[in-house]
């Protein structure tokens, strides 16, 4: 006896509003808060052939908001003064923007979260470039490495953050965040706790 074709077109149909639905809705899980908001990005710059490595920073994400198939929230540098920004993420999926100069610097990053382990990976992009003025045009591509490495102090007002300023290896003070040669980041800032530490500042 075959199916009445009302039948059938309800059961595509419902298959079709549960597939559309789980794909509208991913999980984010792991998602860039959670499991530990610190995390590191490393610049290489793309246009080298062997993709040299430039600057590594560390930065905080705030707690989000769920906006419709994305989660939401700000973003702040532990590592470079004055730097920070927005982030969306839909589910491995996560874009930035962000500023710095008093907002006459900006920032463009976007990367996947690749790996599902505590200490997760990513891997993606980071483009930078400055408005005209004082300190003129900077254009950084390349590609990102982010890496999960510990937990950020609560903070409720990362503008009151006294992030210290970042110099370079001769001494000189780093002028944007992507910038080559700056010093090594040599111990966690007061608004830091690293994995390998023993305690959850998050309590």
């Amino acid at each position: 006896m075959k199916t009445p074709t009302l039948v059938k077109t309800f059961i595509a149909a419902s298959l079709l509003i549960t597939a559309h639905s789980s794909m509208a809705y991913p999980k984010h899980d792991p998602n860039v808060y959670d499991l530990g908001n610190l995390w590191s990005i490393t610049f290489y710059n793309d246009s080298a052939p062997g993709h040299t490595q430039w600057a590594t920073q560390n930065i905080c994400y705030l707690p989000y908001a769920v906006v419709g198939t994305h989660i939401r929230g700000k973003w702040y540098s532990t590592t470079y003064p004055n730097w920070h920004g927005h982030y969306s993420q839909e589910g491995d999926s996560v874009k930035m923007v962000g500023n710095f100069w008093g907002g006459k610097g900006n920032d463009g990053m976007t990367f996947d979260i690749v790996t599902s382990s505590r200490n997760n990976l990513g891997a993606g992009h980071w483009n930078e470039w400055g408005d005209n003025g004082r300190f003129g045009p900077v254009y950084g591509f390349g590609n990102a490495l982010f890496k999960r490495i510990g937990y950020c102090h609560k903070i409720t007002d990362f503008t009151q953050a006294d992030v210290q300023i970042r110099y370079l290896s001769n001494g000189e003070q780093a002028m944007y965040p992507q910038q080559r040669g700056q010093e090594e980041i040599k111990e966690p800032s007061p608004y830091e706790k690293l994995f390998s530490q023993e305690f959850d500042i998050r309590k």
